[in-house]
């Protein structure tokens, strides 16, 4: 866990693999060779699956097999390989950026309960090994945020059971914001995808259960987009106090995900209409 020197070893040594790679190969069309910064690939062969040059951290088998799937091009031969491409799709004309399809409002939303702690990301790697993260950086036992990269640690295997991704949530508990009534030194990881982790999630596309060691956000509502329901589930939350922590009477407010614009909003019962930090 965090093995960051051992993580350093692994980039150096696949970026020399990639390099190596291009340098042997040479610009296939105008046969410059070298150095590797002026070199690039090409996806031309099967389906593009990761982009290179920013996933390192895949395995290297499946670098290997990503790879296979790419000519080695200098930078400016990449570049008149895509406008040729662009041209001759769009028969000599200038590449055409249709305006993106608004979602209808009416559509559906998911609201949770939207949980005062401390933003938290799990990262399984290609490797299998498990990161920890704060909204803005990776975490580690010496640098931690309210001991989350330690739980982390001590509960990797969950995460690895579960497998390779990312998994986004809340971390809160005793000593951080609210403390929601959990005794002394007990904290959670409350996930935030619910139609991933939910009990009422697809099972046929998501047949896994969370990771052991986590629990999800509340579900207050799953219905078409409506104010009338947002307002009634802040004032459930307000009148019966949290759903994460039965009894705590000072619930911060919902998250509301709208399912077909992709999008996010919250909403807090108290100073709505305040900026975090007034």
């Amino acid at each position: 866990m965090f093995k960051l020197a051992w993580k350093q070893k692994a980039y150096d040594a696949r970026k020399h693999y990639i390099d190596s790679f291009k340098i042997a190969s040479g610009c296939v069309d105008c046969k410059t060779w070298g150095p590797a910064e002026i070199l690039s690939l090409d996806h031309v062969r099967g389906e593009k699956k990761f982009d290179i040059g920013s996933r390192w951290d895949v395995s290297m088998s499946s670098l290997q097999e990503e790879l296979a799937k790419c000519d080695v091009v200098c930078h400016n031969c990449h570049a008149i390989r895509t406008c040729g491409r662009c041209d001759e799709k769009n028969g000599g004309a200038p590449r055409f950026i249709p305006f993106p399809k608004i979602p209808r409002l009416s559509r559906e939303m998911i609201l949770t309960e939207k949980i005062d702690g401390a933003n938290g990301v799990v990262w399984v790697d290609g490797d299998g090994d498990v990161w920890a993260g704060s909204k803005n950086r990776w975490l580690t036992k010496d640098s931690d945020n309210h001991g989350f990269a330690a739980w982390v640690e001590a509960h990797e295997k969950d995460f690895q059971d579960c497998g390779q991704g990312v998994y986004h949530g809340e971390w809160w508990g005793s000593g951080i914001q609210r403390g929601y009534g959990l005794p002394k030194g007990e904290r959670r990881f409350s996930l935030f995808n619910v139609m991933r982790w939910g009990e009422d999630r697809d099972l046929e596309k998501y047949p896994n259960p969370p990771p052991a060691c986590c629990h999800v956000v509340p579900v207050l509502h799953r219905g078409k987009f409506s104010i009338l329901d947002i307002t009634v589930a802040l004032q459930f939350l307000e009148l019966n106090g949290s759903e994460a922590a039965p009894g705590f009477m000072n619930p911060e407010g919902v998250v509301i995900f709208h399912v077909a614009g992709n999008v996010l909003f919250k909403k807090t019962i108290v100073n709505d209409d305040k900026r975090k930090d007034e």
